[in-house]
C-alpha cells in the first residue's frame, strides 16, 4: 500500500498539472509557485513504494534493433514556473483566438496524453464553440500553431526542464547501434523538435529524426504504428525485435499496446501506477511501471538489452 506521503506526492503532481483544484490539497498555500510544486512533486517519488517489477523481455537477438520511443511533456521534460511551456501554449492560445475568437487557455481543460488538435478541440468546446465550426477550421489548426512557434522558436525551452535520468539515458542509448530512438507524442511534429533542439537533446536522437506525432493523427495508437513504420523506412538495418514506447499517462500505457509496442509507464506526472495499469486492461504483462527514467540499466534490461559499460 502506497504511503500518505506518496499518496500526497500524487495529488501534487496532479496539483501541478491542473488536473485538481488547490482546495483538493491543504497544507499548499496558493502562493506556491510550480518550481516549488516540481520539486515536493520529485521528492514525492523518490518516497513512493518502488513498482512491482513486471515480465521483461528476453535478450534481443544480434541481428535485431530495438526501436525506443518517448513521449515528451511528463516524460521527458517537466513544465515548471510561471511561463510553463511557454512557446507551445502560445501556439495554442494563438490558433484559438485566430480561428475560433477564443482568448483563453487550454489550462482550462485537462488535456493530459491527448494530440495537439485533440486539445484546440476540448477548449475550444469548453469555451462555447460549436462541433460544426471547430470542424470547420480543422485543417488550419497546425498551420496556425506552426506561424505562432516559428516566430517564437527563441522561446521553445523557456518553462521547460529535463526531467531526472532523461539525459543519461538518451546519451546511453545514442552510444548503441541496435538501438533506434525517436518520439510519440501530441505535439506536432515541428513543435516537438523545436522543444528537443532548444533543451539540447535532439541529437542525442536517431537520424532523421523519426516518430508519430499529433500533426500525423488524432489517435496515439496510430502514432506508435506511424514511428514503427518511419523507423523501418528510414532507418536502413536489421528489423526491430522489440518495440518500447515511453510515456506518463494512461493514454500512452494504451496507444502502446495498441500500436504493437511494450509499453513503459513513468510516475513523473499526474498520474499514479494503479492508473497505468488500468489502462493496460487484459494485457499488463506488456507493460513495465518505472518511477523515472534514473536508472539505465533497468531500462535496458526492460528493452531487452545488457549493459556495455
Amino acid at each position: 500500500m502506497a504511503s500518505s506521503f506518496a499518496s500526497r506526492g500524487i495529488l501534487l503532481r496532479r496539483l501541478a498539472h491542473g488536473l485538481i483544484n488547490q482546495a483538493a490539497l491543504p497544507g499548499i498555500s496558493k502562493g506556491s509557485s510550480q518550481n516549488g510544486l516540481s520539486v515536493a512533486c520529485r521528492a514525492a517519488l523518490v518516497a513512493e513504494t518502488p513498482p512491482s517489477k513486471r515480465r521483461l523481455f528476453s535478450s534481443s537477438s544480434a541481428s535485431s534493433r530495438v526501436l525506443v520511443t518517448f513521449d515528451i511533456d511528463g516524460t521527458l521534460v517537466e513544465a515548471i514556473g510561471t511561463e510553463a511551456n511557454k512557446m507551445h501554449k502560445g501556439a495554442f492560445s494563438h490558433a484559438l483566438k485566430e480561428l475560433y475568437g477564443v482568448d483563453g487557455t487550454i489550462d482550462a481543460v485537462k488535456h493530459h496524453g491527448s494530440t495537439d488538435k485533440s486539445v484546440i478541440k476540448k477548449t475550444a468546446l469548453h469555451y462555447g464553440v460549436s462541433e460544426e465550426k471547430i470542424m470547420s477550421r480543422w485543417d488550419d489548426i497546425a498551420p496556425k500553431m506552426l506561424e505562432y512557434a516559428r516566430g517564437h522558436v527563441a522561446h521553445a525551452a523557456e518553462g521547460l526542464h529535463l526531467l531526472p535520468g532523461v539525459l543519461h539515458l538518451l546519451k546511453t542509448l545514442a552510444a548503441r547501434d541496435d538501438v533506434v530512438t525517436g518520439l510519440v507524442t501530441g505535439n506536432l511534429s515541428e513543435i516537438a523538435w523545436m522543444k528537443m533542439n532548444a533543451l539540447g537533446i535532439k541529437d542525442l536522437f536517431s537520424p532523421p529524426y523519426i516518430g508519430g506525432f499529433g500533426s500525423d493523427h488524432v489517435d496515439r495508437g496510430e502514432l506508435v504504428k506511424i514511428a514503427a513504420a518511419r523507423a523501418a523506412q528510414s532507418i536502413p538495418g536489421p528489423s526491430f525485435g522489440v518495440r518500447v514506447h515511453v510515456g506518463d499517462t494512461p493514454n500512452d500505457v494504451s496507444a502502446a499496446l495498441y500500436g504493437g509496442a511494450h509499453a513503459v509507464g513513468v510516475l513523473t506526472g499526474a498520474f499514479e501506477e494503479s492508473e497505468l495499469l488500468e489502462a493496460a486492461k487484459g494485457d499488463r504483462n506488456n507493460v513495465t511501471i518505472l518511477e523515472n527514467l534514473e536508472d539505465s540499466e533497468r531500462f535496458l534490461s526492460v528493452c531487452g538489452l545488457s549493459n556495455r559499460s
